[in-house]
């Protein structure tokens, strides 16, 4: 007896939670940095190497953003057509932004905005 409620709540368990496992959409995408200060590119040492891409996770069942590398605070999440001439959304709300995001059927270029400087990442409309 003991056996078969073991059993039983395993196989509820299971079943509860295989639905968030296999419907919860993520997109992964790399991010390109873009520096907002103004500084001097030329120096008596030459050009400096463009910093690593940023991997960023775009979880649409929890409505979050995830970075591979820590991020200062977001002021603009922006999202902008394939060619980046028209605006789609701006807002300074994760959870808005990712809930926008989930609503577009299209090549898309986001920009996670900051004092500093822009991230910027493509995400095609097949991982949406």
């Amino acid at each position: 007896m003991k056996k078969r409620h073991f059993l039983f709540l395993l196989l509820l368990g299971v079943a509860i939670v295989m639905p968030l496992v296999c419907f919860s959409q993520v997109a992964t995408i790399r991010l390109s940095f873009t520096s907002q200060l103004d500084h001097n590119d030329e120096s008596e040492f030459g050009h400096r190497i463009p910093p690593k891409p940023i991997t960023a996770t775009i979880d649409f069942a929890y409505g979050t953003i995830s970075t591979s590398q820590s991020i200062e605070d977001v002021e603009s999440y922006e999202i902008w057509d394939e060619t980046q001439s028209v605006m789609l959304y701006a807002g300074d709300d994760e959870y808005e932004f990712v809930s926008a995001l989930s609503q577009i059927n299209q090549n898309v270029t986001i920009a996670l905005v900051t004092h500093s400087y822009t991230l910027t990442g493509w995400l095609n409309a097949d991982s949406l």
